[in-house]
């Protein structure tokens, strides 16, 4: 958290020094970057610690062929991604950027889809392995990085869309290359993984890439939306009250990162919702009481951004207050379900993105950013009522029998082993 926390400093400085229309390009630029990551990053993810925690434990090789399945999906479809991105850079310009004459951003913002994929292959190892010490050294390096290069720059006077976008890129390359000489030799041997494994990454992977890239669209549509409809200076301001209304979305990432490799284990063994509960009579008071210093702060916070983001206070108490809920209830029930049930993630995360497209195509073009921020306050509330509900359903008596007509990914691998 104080890692996320440093960045989100630099994120603030970025928000600061740059006018508010050359904010609205760049967090165009970074929601691009996140969505095209997204739809495989977060799925690979999930395939990963699905199976790679106690695969290390009991079977070492076998835990290694499903991060290298993972590993090179990521280098084959990120290069793919940031190739097709890089051709289609001068027409997201135009729509996006300000103009074709910054297509250069679009080919940065393309080249940080690689980057981010490759960083996460050795996080992801580290996560699974539980060697959190050495994730958090490979994050230290991104973060400080980033922050140093971005509070230099600013300093000089010499801080720009493009600097900033160079910045956050470079970082990646970096961390990734610390991550890798941080990694076992095992690990790093250059091999392919069993064609089994490949298969139960790719087999989870049909129903999540779907899921998550839709769950990582929801998550930037507002932004892109609102850069379809209105001025880059809007998005400069909605980026403004998202970044600060979105820090608790740091502190969710960082209980994912723990726990999510825990919850199948919770679930198998029976104790998924007693620890639910557990978490609720921590997260609820202390979220509360995390709202309401938000809700004061928020507006010294804002006025010291510059007054052309003054405007956004009004949008940032409203998605402030969907970030709390989620946190204090959200976290758990979306990775079990997530985790246990894809086709139902599936379900769930198309079905929020197509509402939250629908009322945002309705009402953005006529409130811009205060539409923009309504429309996700709305929905998220929605969501996490809908997540909790199946959640439930996945805890429910029977609901293993109800499984067993939805084979799951690891019994398909198995049965294509014994044939093979």
């Amino acid at each position: 958290m104080g890692l996320l926390g440093l960045w989100f400093l630099g994120q603030l400085l970025i928000i600061r020094t740059l006018p508010a229309a050359e904010v609205g390009i760049y967090a165009l630029c970074v929601a691009f970057i996140r969505v095209l990551s997204g739809f495989l990053g977060d799925t690979l993810d999930l395939a990963v610690l699905r199976k790679a925690p106690t695969y290390l434990v009991d079977d070492r090789p076998r835990g290694l062929d499903v991060i290298r399945a993972a590993f090179w999906i990521r280098v084959g479809a990120g290069t793919a991604l940031g190739v097709l991105g890089a051709l289609a850079a001068p027409v997201l310009a135009r729509t996006y950027a300000g103009g074709a004459e910054n297509a250069g951003l679009v080919v940065l913002a393309a080249t940080g889809v690689l980057g981010d994929l490759l960083v996460r292959s050795a996080l992801g190892y580290f996560q699974a392995a539980g060697v959190f010490s050495r994730y958090l050294a490979v994050e230290a390096v991104m973060q400080v990085g980033r922050f140093v290069a971005v509070a230099t720059l600013a300093a000089l006077g010499l801080l720009s869309v493009g600097a900033t976008l160079v910045i956050l890129v470079a970082a990646q390359f970096v961390a990734f290359a610390v991550g890798l000489a941080l990694l076992p030799r095992d690990v790093v041997r250059i091999s392919f993984p069993a064609a089994a494994d490949l298969i139960d990454v790719l087999h989870y992977g049909k129903w999540m890439i779907v899921a998550l890239g839709a769950g990582v669209l929801y998550d930037n549509l507002d932004v892109l939306l609102l850069g379809s409809f209105r001025p880059q200076s809007e998005v400069g301001i909605l980026a403004a009250a998202l970044a600060l209304a979105r820090v608790p979305d740091f502190i969710e990432g960082c209980l994912v990162t723990v726990l999510h490799p825990r919850v199948v284990d919770w679930y198998r063994r029976g104790e998924f919702m007693a620890v639910f509960r557990r978490y609720l009579a921590y997260s609820v008071p202390l979220t509360l009481l995390g709202l309401t210093a938000a809700l004061a702060l928020g507006g010294p916070l804002i006025r010291l951004l510059g007054a052309d983001k003054v405007a956004a206070l009004p949008a940032f108490r409203i998605l402030v207050v969907g970030s709390f809920a989620w946190l204090a209830l959200g976290p758990l029930p979306t990775a079990l379900v997530a985790l246990e049930r894809p086709r139902w993630n599936l379900l769930l995360c198309t079905g929020a993105l197509v509402g939250k497209l629908t009322a945002g195509a309705l009402v953005i073009p006529a409130y811009g950013f205060m539409g923009a921020a309504v429309v996700s306050l709305a929905m998220r509330l929605v969501l996490t009522v809908l997540v909790i509900g199946f959640a439930r359903r996945v805890v429910a008596p029977g609901a293993h029998a109800v499984a067993a007509f939805e084979p799951s990914a690891g019994d398909e691998a198995e049965r294509i082993e014994a044939i093979t």
